[in-house]
């Protein structure tokens, strides 16, 4: 996902249909990354980076 998300999307590109072809690119990078997401896995990590941002902020 990181990839598809992180293209650099050239001058000649930001406009009509190449535009609109790398937003659909994204999105269906972005909901098979989130398809695929171990929700489980990704509570637990959310968990830990909570628990780690508030030893930093207090």
């Amino acid at each position: 996902m990181a990839q598809a998300g992180r293209r650099v999307i050239l001058p000649c590109d930001i406009t009509g249909q190449r535009l609109s072809a790398h937003v659909r690119d994204v999105r269906q990078a972005l909901i098979e990354h989130l398809a695929g997401l171990d929700v489980n896995d990704f509570a637990q990590f959310l968990y830990r980076t909570a628990v780690s941002e508030k030893e930093y902020t207090t």
